[in-house]
């Protein structure tokens, strides 16, 4: 069996201007790839771990659960720790700032 693609799997690399034309793609320039570098440096999260962040529907389908089994009403209020930290973006503002 030939499995064929879909239409967004087909690719043209013969447009590509890396391969037509390399003379016309921008490079950053080093104080942009400093500025880079610092940005990322700044929003480091330490030792992440994906599985340290409860996904908040299923957090909440659990707590709810729990309520109907104890009879009691389930708590609207739900505790999203996949938002942003705004902390840590407000120790960055100004490197966000210069970046853009």
């Amino acid at each position: 069996m030939v499995y064929l693609p879909y239409a967004d799997d087909i690719r043209y690399p013969e447009k590509d201007p890396w391969l037509t034309n390399p003379e016309s793609i921008k490079f950053a320039s080093p104080s942009q790839v400093a500025l880079a570098v610092r940005l990322i440096e700044s929003l480091q999260l330490g030792a992440f771990r994906s599985d340290d962040i409860p996904n908040p529907h299923l957090q909440r389908h659990y707590a709810v659960l729990e309520a109907i089994a104890l009879g009691e009403e389930p708590s609207e209020v739900i505790d999203d720790e996949t938002l942003p930290d705004d902390e840590a973006f407000d120790a960055s503002r100004d490197i966000i700032a210069q970046f853009r």
